[in-house]
């Protein structure tokens, strides 16, 4: 390579390295795994007392919670119906999507789009099931390589697969998979991202594009990835050293420091409830030869944890979410005040959605074209999908809810059969109508009042 490719090359490689740094350190703070991150922070803020308080450190799963918080669009299943009469078309598509578990991972889809801004979906193909599945590709994983002219527009994507470190098969775990437009092939790398050994052969590629389908939170300007950093992992390091520093200042509260004066360095106290400390006297003076004493710390731990929660709370804040959605507490006396505190959340995630809808359609597709590349059915390749949003679930107050139900059937904008639909979504309208006339048949049975003496002494 001449001088300009070698710069280009090099460019992209510390690029994705950076990326996949990050991108790792993302899932690794989403499941918790985070004692090594506090540990290195920890390191540059305290390197003269690090020593004394790393046996201290505390991490707390605070990007899972806030993840889950944000992480809404999915939160009910989406109503994904293909456009075709033909039923059998229709319990076709459902069975592989099914099969997929489409509606859970678009669940994880989500979560992990909110945790690293973006990420792809490829539909593979399980030999041994007979079925299609699909595979999350985070940033972590891939390597894109755009058109020169048109940044966002991948021309070819290279993935790591086979990499469990456990392996027991002598085999080798940095093994990438490489798509193009033409061909799939499987090599390994050299860190210019040109191959360096062909693990297996090139194949045409039976979808004439790349097939993956990427979900992102925002649309990147000129670029494939979104430079925008995540702003919640910060915080949960952030939030691991003030609670590993609570959780320090808690323990030297609970003792009080020994301090002396006057004493030689290398005298040794022995100190304790049955012990005494003689402090010598100068013979001539009379004067005490050392003083001892206790220092009693005194901070404020109830502040300290209340700021490390001001903390919490303002990132949550800048992210849609409300201060007693974070804390977990509910102060909402109505189900209309609970989602006036989720506007934010409610917001962002209708955003989203004209984003995903695209991204969506696409991933519907390819689980079609991969069923029919590779398994038993032949499903139509242009057929296009009805997709709808349902929107986020906000737990209700019940009492609350009998009350508007009380007020339609007043004012009649509902009648009783669909009152009792309401709270029976299973039921048809002719089952609510029949439990309308059964409870109607029960109000007018009259039961005759027994007395003490009838019927006893006859």
């Amino acid at each position: 390579m001449n001088i300009i490719e070698q710069s280009k090359a090099e460019a992209l490689r510390k690029d994705n390295n950076t990326r996949m740094n990050n991108a790792v350190k993302y899932i690794d703070c989403y499941y918790n795994n985070q004692y090594e991150y506090t540990k290195e922070e920890m390191q540059k803020r305290y390197p003269a007392t690090f020593k004394d308080i790393y046996n201290y450190i505390i991490t707390v799963p605070l990007t899972k919670s806030l993840i889950h918080q944000l992480a809404k669009t999915f939160q009910r299943d989406p109503e994904i119906k293909p456009d075709t009469d033909n039923q059998n078309i229709k319990d076709a598509i459902t069975g592989v999507f099914d099969q997929a578990n489409l509606f859970g991972k678009l669940k994880i889809i989500d979560r992990f789009t909110e945790l690293c801004g973006k990420i792809g979906v490829i539909p593979i193909w399980n030999p041994i099931t007979k079925k299609v599945g699909l595979d999350i590709l985070t940033p972590d994983r891939c390597i894109v390589i755009t058109d020169d002219y048109f940044p966002d527009t991948p021309i070819k994507i290279m993935y790591r697969i086979n990499t469990q470190s456990n392996n027991l098969l002598p085999i080798r775990s940095d093994i990438w998979a490489i798509w193009t437009t033409e061909s799939y092939t499987e090599a390994t790398l050299k860190t210019d991202y040109g191959i360096d050994k062909i693990i297996k052969e090139p194949i045409p590629n039976p979808y004439g594009k790349i097939p993956i389908a990427w979900f992102e939170l925002d649309y990147p300007l000129n670029c494939f990835w979104n430079e925008e950093d995540n702003a919640i992992v910060p915080q949960n390091l952030r939030t691991n050293i003030q609670l590993t520093n609570l959780d320090l200042a808690l323990d030297y509260q609970s003792f009080a420091t020994l301090c002396t004066e006057g004493f030689p360095d290398n005298r040794e106290l022995i100190i304790g409830l049955t012990r005494h400390i003689n402090i010598p006297r100068d013979p001539v003076s009379g004067e005490a030869g050392g003083k001892i004493y206790y220092i009693n710390p005194n901070v404020d731990l109830r502040q300290v944890w209340e700021i490390i929660n001001q903390n919490i709370d303002f990132t949550a804040s800048l992210l849609g979410l409300s201060t007693s959605a974070v804390r977990q507490a509910s102060t909402f006396s109505s189900g209309y005040q609970l989602k006036l505190s989720m506007q934010g959340v409610i917001d962002h995630n209708e955003d989203k959605r004209s984003i995903y809808i695209e991204s969506l359609r696409q991933l519907t597709n390819l689980i079609c074209q991969c069923e029919n590349y590779y398994g038993s059915q032949r499903l139509p390749e242009d057929i296009d999908f009805n997709i709808k949003f349902n929107d986020i679930a906000i737990a209700a107050n019940p009492i609350e809810e009998e009350q508007i139900t009380s007020m339609r059937l007043t004012n009649g904008t509902m009648d009783r059969a669909e009152a009792i639909m309401k709270h029976n979504p299973d039921m048809t309208r002719e089952e609510a109508e029949q439990r309308v006339s059964e409870i109607d048949a029960s109000k007018k049975q009259t039961i005759i009042p027994t007395t003490f003496s009838s019927g006893i002494f006859e």
